[in-house]
C-alpha cells in the first residue's frame, strides 16, 4: 500500500542521513590524523624562484632573525623539502621544514607573528644569499583538506562573515566577532553556521 511505500522511503532517507553523518565523521577522523602527522612542520613561502636554496642555512637564518636558538636538545634534527610553485599569480620556491618539534615550531610561529604585528617583514634577503626584498611568509604545513578549509574560511573573512581565521598546531579556528566565541573547524559543515 501507499503507506508502506512512504514508510519505507522515510526509513531509507533516515538511513541515508545517518550514513552521511558517519561518512563525515570518518573523513574528519582520517583528515585529523593526517594533519596530526604533520604537527610541527612549517612552510616558508616566497623564496626566489631561480636561486639555489640552502635549506639548513635558511632555517638557521630565520632562527637568527627571530632570535631563536636553532639547535634544540628536545627536538630531532629538522628535515627539509624544497618545491617550486608556478601558476598565474606566483612563481616561487617553498621550503617545508619537518621534524622541528612542537615547541620549536610553535616558538617560530609566535615570534614570526609578533614581528608581523610590528610591521617588520621577514624577507628572502634576510635568510639567503642573493635573496630579494620581497616578504617571506611562514605558515603551518596543512594537508590539502585543511588548506581548502582554511581558504574557505579566509574567503568568508574577506566577505565579512568572519572576523578572525587562524591555525594553531595544525588546527583551524574561527571567530565571528572581536570578543566572540572561538570555533574549531573540522569540516566545511562547521563553516555553514556563519553564512
Amino acid at each position: 500500500s501507499n503507506c508502506e511505500v512512504v514508510d519505507a522511503l522515510i526509513e531509507q532517507r533516515s538511513d541515508n542521513v545517518k550514513l552521511r553523518a558517519e561518512i563525515v565523521s570518518v573523513k574528519i577522523s582520517l583528515e585529523s590524523e593526517r594533519q596530526r602527522q604533520r604537527k610541527g612542520a612549517l612552510i616558508i613561502c616566497g623564496l626566489p624562484q631561480n636561486k639555489p636554496v640552502d635549506a639548513e642555512q635558511v632555517y638557521k637564518n630565520i632562527c637568527k632573525k627571530l632570535k631563536i636558538d636553532p639547535s634544540s636538545t628536545s627536538a630531532p634534527t629538522p628535515t627539509y623539502k624544497i618545491s617550486k610553485v608556478e601558476n598565474k599569480s606566483v612563481g616561487e620556491q617553498r621550503l617545508e621544514m619537518s621534524n622541528l618539534g612542537i615547541e620549536r615550531s610553535t616558538l617560530i610561529m609566535k615570534k614570526y607573528r609578533e614581528e608581523r604585528k610590528k610591521k617588520i617583514a621577514l624577507t628572502a634577503a634576510d635568510v639567503m644569499e642573493g635573496g630579494d626584498s620581497k616578504p617571506l611568509y611562514i605558515n603551518e604545513s596543512l594537508t590539502g583538506y585543511y588548506q581548502l578549509l582554511f581558504k574557505m574560511a579566509r574567503d568568508m573573512r574577506r566577505n565579512g562573515q568572519l572576523k578572525f581565521v587562524w591555525t594553531s598546531g595544525g588546527v583551524l579556528f574561527v571567530r565571528k566577532e572581536e570578543k566572540g566565541k572561538i570555533f574549531q573547524v573540522k569540516h566545511q559543515n562547521d563553516l555553514e553556521r556563519f553564512k
